[in-house]
């Protein structure tokens, strides 16, 4: 099968912060399903020359934009994407990120106690669900109020070990 180079984690440990980037998952559906938005525009002006500015067709055309949205922020994800831990004194950043926009989740430190590792294959961590995003999805996890929070789907094993040993000291070692 056709594979994807994943790209190197970016690990940067001082003495305020702790700070992990980590690239966005790829794989070819995603891939697939970004084009696909684009595909269906062409089709849409080019084959079928459906016109914009026709009240009755106002229903499909946002069909079409609607996919050419998702399939831009898709391959934007794809080729872009940073998923970000900061852990400082107080807080526990997680951003999920394109281009320095996207969302971010702020945590009390003394919330979380321990980071915990999921080294199974992408496949078993997905369950048969879909990876677009790679939501809920990730090698690296935390707990907060019973709530799973996760990171590093595009990790190696090896690596996710190695970065998830680093936070445990950070959170477990000092503040």
């Amino acid at each position: 099968m056709f594979n994807l180079s994943q790209g190197t984690p970016d690990t940067h440990n001082s003495l305020g912060e702790l700070r992990i980037v980590v690239p966005a998952y790829k794989s070819v559906p995603n891939i697939f399903f970004g084009v696909n938005g684009f595909v269906i525009l062409f089709i849409w002006i080019f084959y079928f020359n459906v016109p914009f500015f026709e009240p009755k067709q106002i229903i499909s055309w946002i069909f079409v934009l609607i996919s050419l949205g998702l399939g831009t922020t898709l391959l934007l994800w794809t080729f872009f994407g940073k998923e970000e831990l900061i852990i400082d004194s107080k807080e526990i950043k997680l951003k999920k990120t394109i281009f320095g926009l996207g969302k971010t989740k702020v945590f009390q430190r003394r919330n979380i106690k321990e980071f915990i590792g999921n080294y199974a294959s992408v496949k078993e961590l997905s369950n048969g669900k879909s990876v677009l995003f790679g939501g809920g999805m990730g090698r690296i996890r935390f707990y907060e109020n019973k709530k799973m929070y996760t990171l590093g789907l595009s990790l190696s094993p090896d690596r996710a070990e190695n970065i998830l040993q680093i936070i445990n000291v950070r959170i477990n070692g000092h503040s």
